[in-house]
């Protein structure tokens, strides 16, 4: 999940640099934050959108489905077991079901 965040801000610095850049190139003023604002929502929050459908669908049998689900431990937005560190897969469970706690 943090690679799609990193991913979105360096977007958005690029689509804001270069609407900046298209400003000061056109005469007229009037379509600017237009411009600016079809520009955000085409290269940062669709893209932002489709890989965050991405990762919940690569990711979806862990988070609904397994036990480290419902632990306290587990972090649903990183799908990471805070306790140990490390990343629940379909078929491993980081404690092996030792360490399950409820909330």
């Amino acid at each position: 999940m943090g690679k799609l965040v990193i991913e979105s801000l360096l977007r958005l610095l690029v689509v804001l640099v270069a609407v900046f850049l298209i400003r000061t190139v056109l005469p007229d003023d009037k379509f600017w934050l237009i411009l600016t604002i079809a520009a955000i929502l085409a290269g940062v929050v669709l893209p932002a959108y489709t890989d965050y459908k991405k990762f919940y669908a690569q990711n979806r049998e862990i988070i609904e489905n397994s036990i480290c689900s419902k632990c306290r431990h587990f972090d649903e937005s990183a799908v990471l077991c805070t306790k140990y560190e490390s990343h629940p897969k379909p078929g491993y469970i980081p404690c092996g079901g030792k360490e399950f706690e409820t909330s």
